[in-house]
């Protein structure tokens, strides 16, 4: 079983003033990359031993060592789990097999965020204004969907829900024609509009940077439900614990928006860092965390926030993460937590080891 936050979607954002995320520039047509030939990789890749970092030392951090680091060679920004396999990247993406912790396919497709969903791997391509749908075993290209600056995606009710970020809409595609079918106006045109988007308790909830708003749309009648007001500037991952959705802001914020759902009502926890898409634990949250240590260097963390937004624990994640240069994204499947480092590595931790 997979347990996906913001369903098995990571993106990663930028530490601009602006808001505006960070992809890099798009390398494939719109018609789609061509695959590319399946990477070599160990048969038996050897788990790290971690060491903290100075800081983290003097902060009284234990290390955590991984069960298995995974050196993919890309940049990374995304990762997504599907039935089978984990698909990590940015500029390209390659398969994970969680059975074996090694390398399969790998496909030049763009993937500034990424879903599983109807049977596929669905990749958004920012500059490229394109989503493109993946064979989930190979990395081919099935379809390509124009959508304008798309930034982040879901399923809800039989359709992909995906955020159309300078458009200040959200595009519904139907997977059976590949076609965008229904436009969700959810803000204005322009800079800092709708990034992330998640399926939480039957509702598509979507972040407007710009708005600072969190907006609800009924996926069975696509319609706006309701409108979160005076949250910060929701440009992260957004993940939910019982009645509470987690929402991590842009980059400089260093903290994340606590909404109560019973009362649509937000509050702001400091996160101690840059942080990462939240992964659900419990009643709790994981964050990774990038900290800003001296200079250029950074440290990666993962620290837990309880219900109420405090710090109970962290851990860091030592020499595989770092130099930690973007955020670190990750997500929960086959009983670990898979962490996309920005170093091209890929971190498979066990959820017992987490704090």
């Amino acid at each position: 079983m997979v347990l996906a936050l913001v369903a098995g979607v990571a993106f990663s954002c930028a530490s601009a003033p602006s808001q505006e995320p960070h992809p890099a520039a798009s390398t494939g047509s719109i018609a789609g990359p061509a695959l590319a030939p399946a990477t070599a990789s160990p048969a038996a890749p050897t788990a790290v031993e971690a060491s903290p970092s100075p800081r983290a030392s003097a902060l009284g951090l234990r290390p955590l060592t991984p069960t298995a680091t995974i050196d993919v060679g890309l940049p990374m920004s995304t990762i997504v789990a599907t039935d089978t396999a984990i698909w990590a990247g940015d500029q390209g993406l390659a398969r994970i097999d969680p059975g074996s912790n090694t390398l399969g396919a790998t496909t030049g497709t763009v993937a500034d965020a990424a879903t599983s969903a109807f049977g596929s791997v669905w990749a958004a391509d920012f500059e490229g204004s394109a989503v493109r749908r993946l064979d989930p075993s190979s990395g081919r290209t099935l379809a390509t969907i124009p959508v304008v600056n798309p930034s982040g995606l879901v399923a809800a009710a039989g359709r992909l829900w995906v955020t159309a970020h300078r458009s200040g809409s959200v595009e519904v595609i139907d997977p059976r024609s590949n076609r965008v079918v229904h436009t969700v106006p959810v803000g204005s045109t322009g800079p800092s509009g709708p990034l992330s988007v998640a399926l939480v308790a039957g509702t598509v909830w979507v972040g407007v940077p710009r708005d600072g708003t969190l907006v609800g749309i009924d996926p069975k009648t696509g319609k706006v439900e309701t409108t979160i007001r005076n949250v910060t500037t929701p440009c992260g991952g957004i993940a939910s614990s019982a009645d509470t959705l987690w929402v991590t802001q842009c980059m400089e914020a260093r903290s994340v928006d606590i909404v109560d759902l019973a009362t649509d009502t937000s509050r702001q926890a400091f996160a101690g860092g840059y942080a990462g898409t939240p992964i659900p634990a419990g009643d709790a949250v994981w964050l990774p965390v990038t900290q800003l240590t001296t200079g250029a260097a950074r440290d990666a963390l993962v620290v837990k926030l309880d219900p109420a937004g405090e710090r109970v624990d962290a851990v860091d994640l030592g020499p595989a993460c770092q130099p930690a240069q973007d955020l670190v994204t990750g997500v929960q499947a086959f009983g670990s937590v898979w962490l996309a480092c920005p170093t091209g590595r890929v971190l498979r931790l066990a959820a017992a080891d987490l704090p």
